[in-house]
């Protein structure tokens, strides 16, 4: 199981915005955060920024695979 670092510090238009797997039309969706987000979470968790990408896709794969029990 994945410790959730970075889920409970986004708000909620980012954790709408993690889960959406497809935009209008069926057309996919990749998830890419704001520098401003990067930026607050690497400094909160101190850790790098690309530990900060690597955790938060982390977290979306886990989270999207057991989507309903944190929704």
């Amino acid at each position: 199981m994945t410790e959730l670092l970075v889920w409970p510090r986004l708000s909620t238009c980012s954790k709408r915005a993690m889960m959406r797997t497809k935009k209008r039309w069926g057309h996919p969706n990749k998830y890419y955060p704001q520098v401003q987000l990067l930026n607050r979470l690497s400094d909160e968790l101190n850790m790098t920024k690309e530990q900060v990408l690597d955790q938060i896709d982390k977290e979306q794969a886990f989270l999207l695979r057991y989507a309903r029990y944190y929704r």
